[in-house]
């Protein structure tokens, strides 16, 4: 049983691994802070701010699935009162169209309340109406924010997100998710954002230092180091995977160190992010560093040390698997054997080649 669970583990760390992606990668994966808005507006023909009202279902029912509480899958028509257009032309009432369910037991893609304020990416459908640009990404949350219709495009939908973000009001948490789906923003978002993360929310800071993360860069990876030290250990499981979401999303100019320091935070999100960060980077500065992993209680972190351990002291592959990254099956059957050996060859080679290694510039 304890093996199958650690099979287990390991199949999800993967998982996630796949599902958040890196380097930006679009759509990513179907959570919080997995959008990217270049790639929404692209994809729409028509991209606005308004209300929701008047939903309804039309047309027949279909049974989605056999027996007597069988969910039925549900055509929807909602009318939204447009109050701005970031992409396309629209009046003041356009219909949007859906599927979902009732009873409602898995979710068929974004659905519309009335009197929910709402940001729309929409394609045209049959009839003039409109369907949501992509099935996760097609509605945001738009509470507290107001349309200025100063400026079209990603850039005036920003400006109108630093102004909800101005005192870090009502209007802020709306406003920070969605600029999690920005990899660049202005220096004016980038201020109002670090002034939502120093107000010290327990909600808006960890969403505001996403937003930094993704969009300003590598500067921002030792304030994340010091925040998880100071309030990790208080940090919601979803705030803590879109970190380490960010935190594979490094960028060029990151420094190593600071990615090994992430990596001896107590959270396999997290340790599991850092370490594939430095997979990537492939520094000698950071192997005495992520040696200490080996004695690390979690298997998975054990078995995942292996891995990096061998690609980064040996990145041309010369001497790829066998006794140094080892198979999940061979690990299971005795993984003190595969310590043994990383701590034998950092004893009897690896400590003359690595230990003192500085950061290459």
């Amino acid at each position: 049983m304890r093996k199958l669970h650690f099979t287990l583990a390991l199949a999800l760390v993967f998982l996630l691994v796949s599902l958040a992606g890196t380097h930006g990668t679009a759509q990513p994966f179907p959570g919080k802070g997995g959008q990217n808005v270049q790639t929404l507006f692209d994809g729409s023909q028509l991209v606005v701010l308004g209300v929701a009202e008047g939903t309804r279902a039309i047309g027949e029912e279909s049974q989605a699935s056999d027996g007597p509480s069988a969910a039925r899958e549900l055509t929807m028509s909602s009318l939204v009162r447009v109050d701005e257009a970031y992409k396309g032309t629209a009046g003041e009432t356009i219909e949007v169209r859906f599927v979902t369910q009732a009873p409602q037991s898995v979710m068929l893609g974004p659905t519309l309340s009335d009197g929910e304020r709402v940001l729309l990416f929409l394609n045209q459908a049959p009839g003039g109406t409109y369907g949501f640009t992509d099935r996760f990404w097609g509605k945001f949350n738009a509470s507290g924010i107001a349309g200025t219709a100063a400026e079209a495009g990603p850039e005036g939908l920003a400006r109108d997100l630093t102004r909800a973000l101005t005192g870090c009001g009502a209007g802020s948490a709306a406003a920070l998710d969605i600029l999690q789906g920005y990899r660049h923003i202005s220096p004016e978002t980038e201020a109002q954002v670090a002034q939502c993360f120093a107000a010290g929310s327990s909600q808006l800071a960890p969403d505001a230092l996403c937003v930094l993360l993704a969009a300003g860069g590598p500067k921002y990876f030792p304030v994340a180091r010091d925040f998880l030290r100071a309030h990790g250990a208080s940090l919601a499981g979803e705030q803590i995977f879109l970190l380490s979401g960010r935190i594979r999303e490094f960028g060029p100019g990151a420094d190593p160190l600071v990615i090994a320091d992430l990596s001896d935070f107590p959270n396999r999100a997290i340790q599991t992010a850092a370490l594939d960060a430095l997979d990537e980077l492939k520094s000698p500065a950071t192997v005495e560093r992520i040696l200490r992993h080996l004695d690390d209680p979690d298997p998975v972190i054990q078995w995942k040390t292996f891995y990096v351990l061998e690609r980064v002291t040996d990145p041309h592959g010369q001497n790829t698997g066998g006794d140094y990254s080892p198979t999940v099956s061979d690990f299971q059957q005795n993984p003190g054997h595969f310590t043994r050996i990383w701590k034998d060859w950092w004893t009897k080679s690896g400590r003359a080649q690595y230990a003192g290694v500085p950061v290459a510039h």
